[in-house]
């Protein structure tokens, strides 16, 4: 019984595993283009947080 259980464990992990790999959105990954220009806000010299601005 212990292995019909795991078999059919292991059945829905696969079922689920090849669920989310045909209803996976791939499209994301292949766009290569970056066509917004940076931020120059966001710079990299000031950190995000400073140990003297604690509140």
């Amino acid at each position: 019984m212990t292995a019909l259980g795991a078999v059919v464990y292991g059945g829905f992990f696969l079922l689920a595993a090849l669920w989310l790999i045909v209803t996976g959105d791939y499209d994301i990954a292949e766009s290569t283009d970056q066509d917004q220009v940076q931020d120059p806000s966001n710079s990299t010299s000031a950190p995000a947080c400073s140990l003297g601005s604690r509140s």
